[in-house]
C-alpha cells in the first residue's frame, strides 16, 4: 500500500483512509480557491468557496450586481452542483457524487467539479464577488 495524503492506495487504486477513525479530506485549490473533497462511508463530498458577496459596509463595491449574478448562476449551475451563501457571506459550491472506488475516480471527480466551478468563477470575478 502507498500512502497519499489521508488515504492508503492499493496496487489497484482502491482507497482506504489511513486513520480509520479521521474523517479522509483531500484539500486542494484551483484557480485560487480552496476546495476539498470529503469521503464517507457512502458518498464523496466536494466543496468550494468562490466568492463573497460584499457587506453594504463595503463601499464601493456593486453588492446588487453579485446578488444578480447569484440569482442567475443557480439555474444554470450543472446538474448535482448546489449554489449556497452562507450567513457570513461566502458564496460556496457543492457537489455530493458516488463514493469513487479508487485514486482515479477520486481525482476524476476533483477535476469535474473544478470544471464545473470555471462559469461561477468568471461570472463572480466580472461582478466583484
Amino acid at each position: 500500500m502507498t500512502r497519499i495524503g489521508p488515504f492508503l492506495v492499493a496496487p489497484d487504486g482502491r482507497l482506504q483512509p489511513h486513520e480509520p477513525a479521521l474523517r479522509p479530506v483531500v484539500r486542494y485549490g484551483w484557480r485560487g480557491h480552496p476546495c476539498a473533497a470529503e469521503l464517507t462511508d457512502q458518498e464523496l463530498r466536494l466543496v468550494s468557496v468562490v466568492g463573497r458577496v460584499p457587506s453594504t459596509a463595503d463601499r464601493g463595491r456593486d453588492r446588487g450586481a453579485v446578488v444578480r449574478a447569484l440569482v442567475g448562476l443557480r439555474g444554470r449551475m450543472p446538474a448535482g452542483v448546489e449554489l449556497r451563501v452562507l450567513p457570513d457571506h461566502r458564496v460556496v459550491l457543492r457537489r455530493q457524487a458516488r463514493r469513487p472506488d479508487g485514486a482515479i475516480q477520486l481525482v476524476a471527480e476533483m477535476t469535474r467539479f473544478a470544471l464545473a466551478m470555471d462559469p461561477a468563477l468568471d461570472e463572480l470575478a466580472a461582478v466583484g464577488a
